[in-house]
């Protein structure tokens, strides 16, 4: 009974992962309507972009809110990849599928985007600082608890792959023996 309920819970989580995607979808087709809106938008001015606070005026290069849109754009679609994996995996998991190939696959692939999303972030901060942005977004405020809590991440992602390694190698002895 207790196993029922957990792989109903697992298929939900997936089915909710492959949905949070299309969100994200979204996510990244309102900030490409925000990249043609600083071309277009009327607040542009010889490669300068203009913030009209009513009291006071900023003008900045252009270059900076393009590159906070392209890296958001290019860290949604990290995200959405790692999202695809993860709602796959779970529902392999609702259906009983735990060590195969498949799983294992995905468990590196899923490593390997993290490792991506962590050094992108890091290199992401760098870039910011080296250019004296500040205040950019609460997306790019990226502190020391946020890193660790994707190298958290990374650790629990690699000991799964080692027991999944395991698991695969015991239940293809167990097969041989049968």
């Amino acid at each position: 009974m207790g196993v029922l309920y957990m792989n109903r819970f697992l298929k939900i989580i997936g089915y909710g992962l492959f949905l949070a995607q299309y969100v994200i979808w979204l996510l990244v087709f309102l900030l490409l309507i925000g990249v043609v809106g600083i071309f277009f938008g009327g607040q542009t001015s010889h490669g300068s972009f203009i913030f009209d606070y009513g009291n006071f005026i900023i003008n900045i290069p252009i270059i900076f809110p393009l590159l906070v849109l392209f890296m958001t754009i290019a860290m949604c679609f990290i995200v959405i990849k790692l999202l695809k994996i993860w709602s796959i995996l779970m529902i392999d998991f609702s259906d009983g599928k735990y060590f195969n190939f498949k799983n294992l696959k995905y468990l590196k692939k899923s490593f390997l985007f993290l490792l991506g999303l962590t050094i992108f972030q890091l290199s992401i901060n760098q870039i910011f600082n080296y250019l004296n942005i500040d205040n950019v977004s609460g997306l790019f405020d990226l502190s020391i608890k946020n890193y660790f809590v994707n190298i958290s991440f990374l650790i629990l992602n690699y000991l799964l792959i080692i027991v999944f390694k395991k698991g695969e190698k015991i239940q293809k002895d167990n097969e041989e023996i049968i």
